[in-house]
């Protein structure tokens, strides 16, 4: 099933480099990259009931301070963002 998700995705990213002369469209690329999400799927499948319980944890934190935490995060984000997309 994430086959049939991923794969196209990989293909549009790597033809959108040989379009743009951004990177090269690369056989190579296109097997490791889908190789990555197997195994990255496979962990997470072996280790799901432990992953989900450290992500889903609430910590106990107050919703000021939740909200205050996901927007200092974006913003740093949105200026990293601009920072590479500058140089």
């Amino acid at each position: 099933y994430q086959s049939l998700i991923i794969l196209p995705i990989i293909l549009l990213i790597e033809t959108f480099q040989a379009i743009t002369h951004t990177g090269t469209f690369d056989v190579d690329d296109i097997f490791l990259n889908y190789l990555g999400v197997v195994i990255f799927v496979l962990i997470f499948r072996k280790f799901a009931s432990r992953m989900r319980k450290i992500f889903y944890t609430d910590f106990k934190l107050k919703y000021k301070t939740k909200s205050m935490l996901f927007y200092i995060s974006l913003i740093l984000l949105i200026i990293f963002d601009i920072v590479i997309f500058i140089k």
